[in-house]
């Protein structure tokens, strides 16, 4: 009995060999090929950010401009789209600054730390006051005076630069009055002690504030208009010019085609 077999034990199982216990090598890739897909992945993400944000649109593209859309100042670049802040009074993150804004009219405030106080404010039109073409004028006038290097590019002497240097910005001309009246609608907004009279009290900063601007719009349109007098009775019409076309690429002549004719005989 001693020498019986015990039951349900599993067959011995022959030791593996040396083939079957091989596992089968794997081909590496080489280098080079994965270098090569990495260079396509990389190409073709910048060819579509390229495509974007920076190429020209094809012909017959549409691009649909809003309201509030800036239009792009060079060729290559495509309109970015931002919605525009709404109306009403927005503070900084400090809380020591804040604007008011009105359709195209803002105010900013200065409050200074500690008490927070209006110290000063500033009125002043954020768009729909200037042509494109003015604009560009003091666009040019500002890095002209600012950059050497665009100075020398259009040929501006020491004397334009100085005399384009005195003429300022075109801010609004606001009167003495309504700068009062605004610092007391500050106040009022400002001290208000429940969120319905804040709420009426920003309502009637915003509603003055664009009161503001549609009175003293014709006004400082006359301003910008006697402004770019001066600056084109400063600069000559083609250094106007070779601001405009600065940094684009000029175009090489069209080569004239020879043809050679053997003749015979």
């Amino acid at each position: 009995m001693r020498n019986m077999k015990p039951l349900n034990q599993p067959p011995m199982q022959p030791a593996p060999s040396d083939a079957a216990s091989e596992q089968p090598k794997v081909k590496q890739v080489p280098k080079w090929v994965t270098g090569c897909v990495i260079s396509i992945f990389v190409i073709g993400a910048g060819m579509l950010v390229y495509r974007q944000w920076y190429s020209e649109p094809a012909t017959g593209e549409a691009i649909e401009l809003k309201d509030g859309d800036i239009v792009p100042r060079s060729p290559g670049a495509l309109a970015r789209q931002f919605a525009p802040p709404p109306e009403g009074v927005r503070y900084n993150r400090n809380k020591d600054g804040a604007i008011v804004r009105a359709d195209d009219v803002e105010m900013r405030v200065n409050l200074p730390a500690p008490k927070h106080e209006l110290s000063d404010l500033s009125i002043y039109y954020v768009r729909n006051y200037m042509t494109g073409e003015q604009s560009a004028l003091f666009a040019a006038k500002t890095r002209i005076v600012a950059d050497n290097s665009t100075a020398k590019y259009v040929g501006a002497t020491a004397e334009q630069r100085k005399a384009l240097k005195a003429i300022g910005w075109p801010n609004m001309a606001v009167s003495d009055a309504d700068r009062e009246r605004m610092k007391a609608l500050w106040t009022d907004f400002a001290t208000a002690k429940t969120p319905d009279a804040q709420g009426t009290a920003e309502d009637a900063i915003v509603n003055a504030l664009r009161d503001i601007g549609d009175a003293n719009r014709d006004k400082t349109k006359t301003i910008v208009d006697a402004r770019c007098d001066q600056i084109t009775s400063i600069l000559t019409s083609d250094q106007i010019e070779k601001f405009k076309t600065m940094g684009q690429a000029k175009s090489s002549p069209p080569k004239s085609t020879v043809a050679k004719i053997n003749a015979k005989g």
